[in-house]
């Protein structure tokens, strides 16, 4: 059986009231204001659990951020001993100092209802959330990212037409995550991409490759790549582009961040 913790929803859906703060520091998440990546699938866990934090946002190329990079404000450990943290998401709550972006979203997930209890729906949450490293190959550095890097150099307004790697790439990440997306959906019949009646942070981790640039008419991808990406979505995953379409983006449309380039 399929367990996924309890929530009380209370106003908006899917949403608990945050314990009581007035006398604490709120909960802090440090990142980028214009990048979703990493940081927008932990601010859709805070917001529709009705928690009451501070969004700590830079821009990507901040004298601030860089500045408190230096002093180590990001760094769990005073040290800076490699592998406790330097880079962000981070998320700060009760004092402690939170690193990695997908443990960050195990916790908060479990603490909210957006995990699970069963051994096996966690598993099936993990993978999911594993699915999206392995596209990206552990980088920060993604194809969205290296697309953008080259339509610049070329000085044009879009490479949808073109066979080089920067299109080839894009275009391959977004057919392997749609088509790995669809597959699941189809083994389980289920709503939600672990196989569950309700949204976990598996959902939250895989849309925002999709609501950051495909299905945001701000995105920094222009329009001609992004109506390829719907159309190859048409074509081969239609199930998929249904789950983006009638399920998740309805469910996050007060939840999103404005402004979020990719």
């Amino acid at each position: 059986m399929l367990r996924v913790l309890p929530r009380r929803t209370v106003g908006f859906p899917f949403r608990r009231t945050a314990r009581f703060l007035s006398d604490m520091t709120k909960p802090r998440l440090t990142y980028f204001g214009d990048i979703g990546g990493r940081g927008e699938p932990i601010r859709f866990v805070l917001k529709l659990a009705n928690v009451d934090f501070e969004d700590d946002l830079f821009g990507a190329k901040s004298e601030v951020y860089a500045s408190r990079k230096a002093k180590g404000d990001f760094n769990s450990n005073p040290t800076k001993l490699k592998g406790t943290g330097g880079g962000l998401p981070v998320y700060v709550e009760d004092g402690t100092l939170y690193y990695e972006s997908n443990a960050i979203l195990r916790m908060l997930g479990m603490k909210h209802g957006f995990y699970s209890t069963d051994p096996a729906t966690a598993w099936e949450i993990d993978v999911c959330m594993e699915k999206v490293e392995q596209v990206w190959k552990h980088a920060g550095f993604t194809p969205m990212t290296l697309y953008l890097v080259a339509r610049t150099t070329a000085k044009v307004d879009s490479l949808a037409d073109s066979d080089g790697e920067a299109t080839a790439n894009l275009v391959a990440m977004y057919t392997e995550l749609a088509e790995w997306g669809e597959a699941q959906l189809k083994k389980h019949g289920k709503p939600f991409l672990a196989g569950t009646d309700s949204p976990t942070i598996a959902d939250f981790r895989y849309i925002v490759q999709f609501s950051d640039s495909i299905f945001n008419e701000g995105s920094a991808i222009d329009a001609k790549m992004r109506d390829k990406i719907k159309a190859m979505m048409d074509d081969k995953t239609p199930d998929f582009k249904k789950w983006v379409e009638d399920t998740m983006l309805p469910l996050l449309k007060d939840v999103r961040t404005p402004g979020i380039l990719w």
